[in-house]
């Protein structure tokens, strides 16, 4: 049985686990993590396989992205001065 063009057309628009894993630079096992806990959205197929919506992710790679960049900074602050 061959999909639909639409059926094609929607499914391109979303990630599989582990093509989102490759876009965040993080494991399958993070990924389902950020969707256990809410921070990542995906629907469920028939068979149970998350998919993500492609712009959810690159939207997500930004958030974390924004938050190491915060983290770094933080640490940098809070580091006492060596003084030599």
């Amino acid at each position: 049985m061959q999909a639909k063009k639409e059926e094609v057309a929607m499914i391109e628009n979303y990630l599989t686990v582990s093509d989102a894993a490759r876009v965040l630079n993080r494991t399958g096992e993070a990924v389902r993590h950020y969707e256990r806990t809410g921070q990542l959205a995906a629907i469920r197929t028939v068979g149970g396989v998350r998919l993500f919506k492609q712009a959810d992710v690159e939207n997500f790679k930004q958030k974390l992205k924004a938050r190491k960049w915060t983290r770094k900074r933080r640490t940098a602050l809070n580091r006492p001065e060596v003084t030599a």
